[in-house]
């Protein structure tokens, strides 16, 4: 998900530097998708902030860290062995997206529902932050202790998920203040 987004922040092009079956099609076609790489090479800008990633699994880290240098992301993403549970920000605003453990397996899942309690106890202290979950338990957010703003269903593989996004918690009491006020 980070480097992703590092791509995306930095306006690179997926598959920059890979080749494709269409380019065999015609004649033509590999100057063309020569003349089409080298035009996104030079949209390509330099990161303006930085993102952060984090695991629990210091070997997950490491591996991400590998594929951040192969995509050319590397600088642009601080990685961090840790819990989500630990973490903290100087920042009033940010944005977390997670894909957190399904609890798919026989004895995961009491575990799981109990990270979703302490997502939504963490995000409740970052009240100025969004979020936004990837997750294939339908029940999601009764365990995390807020419905989201939008629920959208998608399939990771062949596993019917849902991403929960939810808006900041401040916009939200600023405007229940504010219709309270015209009462």
């Amino acid at each position: 998900i980070a480097i992703e987004a590092a791509m995306i922040a930095m306006d690179m092009a997926p598959g920059l530097d890979r080749s494709f079956l269409v380019e065999s099609w015609h004649p033509g076609a590999k100057a063309d998708f020569s003349r089409i790489r080298e035009e996104a090479r030079d949209r390509v800008k330099a990161a303006q902030d930085t993102i952060y990633a984090s695991d629990i699994d210091g070997s997950r880290i490491r591996d991400a860290m590998k594929n951040a240098e192969r995509c050319g992301v590397g600088g642009s993403v601080a990685f961090q062995k840790t819990d989500f549970r630990q973490f903290a920000s100087r920042h009033e605003r940010g944005m977390i997206v997670t894909n957190p453990p399904y609890g798919e397996r026989l004895g995961e899942r009491k575990e799981t529902e109990g990270l979703y309690r302490d997502m939504g106890k963490l995000m409740e202290s970052l009240p100025g932050w969004s979020l936004g979950v990837i997750c294939a338990n339908p029940d999601f957010q009764r365990f995390f202790g807020r419905k989201a703003d939008k629920n959208r269903k998608l399939y990771n593989g062949n596993m019917l998920s849902y991403l929960y996004t939810y808006r900041p918690l401040v916009r939200e009491r600023y405007h229940k203040e504010e219709d309270h006020e015209r009462v």
